[in-house]
């Protein structure tokens, strides 16, 4: 079959005598199926990034030193951040970071002696000593003290396992804020010198290569991690408690060792150690899919804490507990943290509103886990499971880390993969993984790199399945006849949803012969597709639609009518989606009418001041789109800034949120 495909079958046969494949149908009563996405949204799962803000880009952070004492007893955390910058526009005067107004901020020096600064609303905004040209080096250090309090779903958290104290963090999308200053945006990238200041007897597992342990002889060590890979600040943490640590090794095809440092309870250490023993394995198979393990000169490797879920910290994966039970139930999350090293940490969403990059390509190497566990079944009962009726756009989605970003995001990669073929599939995912090593991504450059390397017009696609909504309904109608050049199968497939427009995806069908079965692939582009089909010598007995579940769909079979005709059916009134969203210069707006009649599409800014009015008048019923091109009435350029735009059509009022990003 594919080259890439190949290669994990032929893994598939040399590990096969080793490991004992996972029952494929654990789920959908398994209380924690979606354990990472469940408890986001248990702690606030509608949390959404802050804006960028222009001054975010002004400097660059090129590398951190950090300091962090913990203090178990009065649970308060002091340190200090020292920063080494590049000023990006002329003038630079001054920089601004974020940091929670419930911590201390003690002082503030610019390469070595004290600058101004100010504290408040979230901010710390630093008045450099002089006005700094573009391409200017300098130096920022912050120290810091206090006791800080825990956001989202546990940015910095004080408990125990066992009665032992434990301290964890985990800042995704933005709480490093909370116990540290910093840039809290995704895109701010930088190497890091990281020292953890912790009780003797407890470990502090970090992110890079272990430099050195200092017993400092007060009851404290100090341990110090390197992390020579760019990293940004939700990829960081801190998590120290009485770790039990052991080392396992990846040895790559061409020989080369990869240590896999593991610290975990020592209560649960003969179960951990059986769960965590798949990890070379999750490793040489990411490897031969999408390129080499992007931390190689450094490590991969675990460290336990209190979650019910997993955080992919960059090299150092937070596992919970209740996952590591001896029984390999969990191994697909296992093997979903480290598909976040290549997708996620080596190469990072631009913003919030792309977290589907993460974690839609992290989900969808949990099905590559059960096709390499279970063959085709496996990867087809595993998608049949995730199938659900996905609300919203994969795309800056509400809900920041629901079940659309999770598994409808793995569903656009498998369906592509259906589109483009094994072999083009990968090879295109190992395109743009190049495109962006270290680095960070759109969902347009994703586009723009998968059509590069293709030379097919995605537009459609991702159109359809990444910013709009919803999922096709087909019936379908079979009948064999015996013709010219033998058994002939005649086909008509109908779309009959209403709650979004066309879909032109590809179908697959298997036919059923006395001898066999013959696989085809039909595209249905329009709401009503007929067509014949020779199939050969043997006489169709049955049809199959979509057997092993490649398109996200929900159909049903009908008897065939020789009398059908190509008749639309009838839509919901509303806003179906924009593209791109960011945007620059301009956007597509998609819209439905379910009758004919007069109707407003509308934009607004941020301020509710309509700035543009797109179209009023009569229009037809059905999908139409519009394109607005980033200017108001007058013709003048808007701004960079959030805009509403608003359909009005009868009784229905829709709207969308727009970003216009200069």
């Amino acid at each position: 079959m594919a080259r890439a495909l190949s290669v994990l079958l032929l893994l598939l046969a040399l590990a096969a005598p080793a490991l004992a494949a996972p029952a494929l149908a654990a789920p959908p009563a398994d209380p924690l199926i979606d354990l990472k996405a469940n408890f986001c949204r248990s702690g606030q799962g509608l949390l959404a990034g802050r804006e960028p803000r222009a001054r975010d880009y002004e400097w660059d952070i090129r590398h951190a030193e950090l300091h962090f004492a913990p203090n178990f007893t009065a649970q308060s955390l002091s340190g200090s951040a020292r920063f080494d910058c590049q000023a990006m526009v002329p003038g630079l005067a001054s920089v601004a970071l974020d940091f929670n107004d419930a911590m201390g901020l003690l002082a503030v020096r610019q390469d070595g002696s004290p600058v101004a600064w100010t504290h408040g609303g979230g901010v710390v905004l630093v008045t450099l000593a002089a006005p700094l040209p573009a391409g200017s080096l300098f130096s920022l250090e912050l120290d810091f003290a206090g006791s800080p309090v825990s956001s989202g779903w546990g940015s910095f958290v004080w408990t125990n396992h066992a009665g032992t104290p434990l301290l964890a963090t985990l800042s995704e999308p933005e709480g490093a804020r909370d116990w540290w200053p910093c840039k809290d945006v995704p895109d701010e990238k930088f190497t890091a010198d990281i020292y953890y200041r912790v009780p003797a007897a407890y470990s502090a597992p970090g992110p890079g290569l272990l430099q050195s342990v200092t017993n400092h002889g007060d009851g404290t060590k100090t341990w110090h991690w390197f992390e020579s890979y760019p990293i940004n600040s939700y990829l960081i943490a801190m998590t120290v408690t009485n770790y039990q640590h052991y080392t396992d090794w990846y040895v790559s095809s061409a020989g080369d060792s990869l240590p896999i440092e593991n610290y975990v309870y020592p209560e649960n250490y003969t179960n951990s150690v059986e769960d965590l023993s798949i990890t070379p394995l999750t490793i040489a198979i990411m490897d031969s899919l999408f390129g080499e393990y992007p931390f190689v000169d450094e490590k991969y490797g675990h460290m336990v804490f209190h979650w019910a879920g997993a955080m992919e910290h960059q090299t150092c994966t937070s596992m919970g507990n209740l996952v590591l039970g001896g029984g390999h139930y969990y191994d697909r999350i296992v093997m979903h943290e480290l598909a976040h090293q290549w997708f996620g940490n080596c190469v990072t969403l631009q913003d919030w509103e792309n977290v589907w990059l993460n974690e839609g390509f992290a989900s969808y190497c949990e099905a590559i886990w059960f096709e390499y566990t279970g063959g085709q079944a496996g990867l087809t009962n595993w998608m049949t499971i995730t199938t659900s009726d996905f609300v919203g756009p994969v795309y800056n989605n509400p809900v920041l880390f629901g079940n659309v970003v999770y598994r409808k995001g793995a569903w656009v990669l498998h369906m592509l993969r259906w589109l483009l073929g094994d072999e083009t599939f990968f090879g295109a995912l190992r395109y743009y993984y190049g495109q962006h090593l270290y680095g960070n991504a759109h969902t347009t450059e994703l586009e723009a790199d998968l059509e590069a390397y293709t030379g097919q017009d995605l537009t459609a696609f991702f159109q359809q399945w990444v910013y709009g909504q919803n999922k096709p309904i087909y019936q379908w109608a079979w009948r064999a006849r015996s013709g010219v050049g033998g058994w002939w199968l005649d086909l008509q497939i109908r779309q009959v949803q209403t709650n979004a427009g066309l879909f032109t995806l590809p179908l697959p069908l298997r036919v059923t012969t006395p001898t066999g079965y013959v696989d085809l692939r039909v595209d249905s582009d329009a709401w009503f597709t007929q067509t014949s089909l020779l199939i050969g010598s043997q006489q169709p007995q049955d049809v199959s639609f979509d057997p092993e579940n490649w398109v996200l769909e929900s159909n049903s079979e009908l008897p065939f009518d020789p009398t059908a005709t190509d008749t639309a059916p009838a839509h919901a009134t509303g806003i179906s989606g924009c593209y791109p969203n960011p945007f620059n210069p301009a956007t597509r707006i998609d819209f439905t009418l379910a009758a004919p009649g007069e109707a407003r599409l509308e934009l607004f800014d941020a301020a509710g001041r309509r700035v543009r009015v797109l179209a009023a008048g009569p229009r037809a019923a059905g999908p139409q789109s519009l394109r607005f091109d980033g200017r108001d009435d007058r013709g003048a350029p808007l701004p960079s800034g959030v805009y509403l735009v608003r359909l009005s059509a009868g009784a229905v009022v829709d709207s969308r949120r727009i970003v216009l990003l200069k």
